[in-house]
């Protein structure tokens, strides 16, 4: 009788484990993205200080790629980056991520073509800065001979699929300005709505 009731009570004890653990494990995902949401963040930081300091120096924005040598604005920033591990998004799909292609570091995160060589501007004089987006997440892995590694719109295509680049941070993605912050927007925002405040060097956001 007492085996009946010991067994009895570890069933049940196991059958609550599990209930909680159901419970509790979206909690502990939500929680697990947020951090790697965060660190997506601060790599953005940091790569779109390159693009400031490179900017800065030379009086122009890196090329997105360079002619037909397989390079583009990954190679050019290089100088500037203190790892070529910020070119990655913690939560971007495995892949061939880091290391050479054709000379140039692959990356997880897409750079606004319309800003290639286009002059430099301190962002106090910039207005539109504030809601221009320099660069993003993208899709994971590219290099410079990919269409999806420097782009000059977020194609649709990114917003609608459950597993494309502005849905990578819990229905969202981050972007980085041209006046160097960084904010998480919903994939439900669109990119580059017209407005008569906007530059055509622009992917502008309001």
């Amino acid at each position: 009788m007492l085996r009946r009731e010991a067994i009895s009570s570890t069933a049940l004890f196991l059958a609550m484990a599990v209930i909680i653990g159901a419970i509790l494990m979206p909690v502990f995902s939500r929680a697990r993205e947020n951090a790697r949401r965060s660190s997506c963040q601060s790599n953005l930081k940091q790569v779109g200080l390159a693009f400031a300091m490179y900017s800065a120096d030379r009086g122009f924005f890196p090329a997105d790629r360079i002619g037909n040598t397989g390079r583009g604005w990954t190679e050019e920033i290089q100088p500037y980056l203190k790892s070529l591990q910020l070119l990655r998004c913690p939560s971007a799909p495995d892949g061939p991520i880091i290391g050479d292609y054709v000379g140039a570091a692959r990356t997880d995160y897409f750079m606004n073509s319309r800003f290639a060589r286009y002059a430099h501007r301190s962002g106090s004089s910039w207005e539109t800065a504030a809601y221009s987006v320099l660069l993003g997440d993208g899709v994971a892995g590219v290099g410079p001979t990919n269409a999806d590694y420097a782009i000059a719109a977020i194609p649709p295509a990114w917003r609608t699929s459950q597993s494309g680049p502005a849905k990578r941070h819990l229905d969202g993605a981050n972007y980085g300005f041209a006046d160097g912050h960084v904010k998480w927007l919903p994939a439900t925002k669109r990119i580059g709505t017209a407005s008569p405040r906007l530059e055509m060097y622009t992917l502008g956001t309001r």
